[in-house]
């Protein structure tokens, strides 16, 4: 997909853990911008350190200056829709969201007036385009295909049918956002939701991650 508000995707190698950063970004679209430091686990035998290390860290700073302002990496434990996504970040002002839409790729974009539901919502529509055209491609070459290929491409047919049908801007497929300039006691309180797989907060914090390597955990 390709949006104006797009950002910059760079794919990561999955390591074969339970916590991996599926997707890393960064909150620019030009790349001469210098990269100010990388947040989220490193796909390891340490993610689950990362997280636990982490979450003691944002405890530690919220209890001794909870008035202070911070920008988060919020991981979720679950998928879930942009409306709950949003319902979490309640008060808080969210920058970016990320995705899987069923039969695709993790994917990111960049919001604007906290319109995660918006920003969802077109995500979906423009996905659904690119399916409907594969699937029509797929139908062009079954009319000439034979034996094992037809069976082949009848098997896409099915899986991107199957994709398109459950495209929805409701889906649950929201993994991850960014919030910014966020108190540390409101981040700390949102840590402690169920829904939560880890608020990662840069070590000094700042209010804003542009210029940051970003990688939020894919649910398993």
């Amino acid at each position: 997909m390709k949006r104006t508000t797009h950002l910059r995707l760079q794919a990561l190698i999955a390591a074969a853990v339970a916590l991996v950063a599926a997707t890393a970004m960064t909150l620019d679209a030009a790349d001469s911008v210098k990269l100010r430091g990388t947040l989220g686990p490193t796909p390891g035998p340490d993610s689950t350190g990362h997280v636990e290390g982490k979450r003691a860290y944002l405890t530690r700073i919220a209890a001794s200056d909870p008035g202070r302002s911070a920008a988060a990496l919020v991981s979720f434990s679950k998928f879930v829709s942009a409306a709950e996504a949003k319902s979490f970040a309640s008060g808080m002002e969210v920058k970016a969201v990320f995705v899987r839409f069923p039969g695709s790729d993790p994917d990111v974009f960049r919001v604007t007036n906290n319109a995660v539901e918006r920003e969802v919502e077109l995500g979906a529509a423009e996905l659904g385009d690119v399916v409907r055209a594969e699937i029509t491609s797929i139908e062009e070459q079954l009319r000439t295909a034979q034996g094992a290929e037809r069976d082949s491409l009848n098997r896409s047919l099915e899986e991107r049918g199957r994709a398109l049908i459950a495209l929805r801007p409701e889906c649950a497929c929201v993994y991850a956002i960014v919030v910014q300039e966020t108190k540390l006691s409101d981040l700390a309180r949102l840590q402690q939701r169920s829904e939560v797989e880890l608020v990662d907060v840069p070590e000094p914090t700042t209010d804003d991650l542009t210029g940051w390597e970003l990688r939020p955990i894919l649910p398993s």
